[in-house]
């Protein structure tokens, strides 16, 4: 994340892009979500 302080704000933005959908792609994700609705702890697994 710290990449992003050194790059015009384009690169910056596309770098931005690219976290975004590597994060809302995961299985963990999936599961934090689950979690919440279902007012629980996540078993996060790095996935």
């Amino acid at each position: 994340m710290n990449t992003g302080i050194n790059l015009d704000i384009s690169s910056a933005h596309s770098l931005e892009v690219q976290c975004f959908v590597t994060a809302v792609a995961s299985d963990d994700r999936k599961e934090g979500i689950g979690a919440f609705m279902e007012k629980r702890r996540p078993s996060f697994t790095g996935q």
